[in-house]
């Protein structure tokens, strides 16, 4: 969550180096009336979140030039404060390999249109 009051529409950071996936998720989101931000790739998407508030970052997690993973342990440490996802196209199995990282998740499959049935994030606090 955002640091401070929170005045305005919560604020989504969309990272993938897919425009059409970027574009998608952007129109999902704005239909609900969230302010959504693009990047195609970390580096963008750090510059982003550090001039602008941030309250959660959508990342792929393959992309050219780093991982989504990576992307959002730096996104921790120097914005502890947003909330984290990430998204894969790859249905191989639930792990992933980052390094000496062995990262086990879990996975769910959803298709464009039941994402609108995930539960509305409550910005307010209460």
């Amino acid at each position: 969550m955002r640091e401070g009051t929170m005045t305005e529409r919560p604020t989504i950071l969309i990272v993938d180096d897919e425009a059409p996936i970027r574009r998608s998720l952007q129109r999902l989101f704005a239909r609900e009336h969230y302010r959504v931000l693009e990047a195609a790739g970390g580096q963008e998407a750090l510059k982003i979140a550090d001039t602008d508030a941030v309250d959660l970052i959508i990342s792929d997690y393959v992309m050219p030039g780093g991982n989504g993973l990576d992307l959002l342990t730096t996104m921790k440490k120097r914005h502890p404060h947003v909330v984290r996802m990430i998204m894969t196209g790859n249905e191989n199995g639930r792990s992933g390999h980052s390094g000496k990282r062995t990262i086990t998740h879990n996975t769910t499959k959803l298709s464009p249109h039941r994402i609108t049935l995930c539960p509305r994030l409550d910005w307010s606090g209460s």
